[in-house]
């Protein structure tokens, strides 16, 4: 959480210094993969669950429902889609 908490600063300071948002996190995804050592998807994943951070921040609540928060932690982390069939 401390990770996201880092990439969503880094996301607001991007924006209050009116830099384009894609080209920030594109750089932010870049160097999580090579600081972290991530994939690509995971540190997009882990921009995504910073922004989600950012939201409920702003708005109390989540954008995402909870299935799909919990499948994008999932993703972030590392831990991938389980396979629902071993149910």
């Amino acid at each position: 959480m401390d990770l996201c908490r880092e990439i969503g600063g880094a996301l607001l300071s991007h924006h209050a210094a009116g830099k384009d948002l894609k080209a920030a996190r594109k750089v932010i995804t870049e160097g999580l993969m090579q600081t972290v050592g991530c994939r690509r998807e995971q540190a997009s994943c882990l921009v995504e669950l910073s922004m989600e951070l950012i939201h409920v921040n702003a708005y109390g609540r989540y954008k995402r429902n909870p299935l799909e928060l919990s499948l994008l932690i999932q993703d972030a982390t590392g831990q991938g889609q389980m396979d629902v069939s071993k149910n």
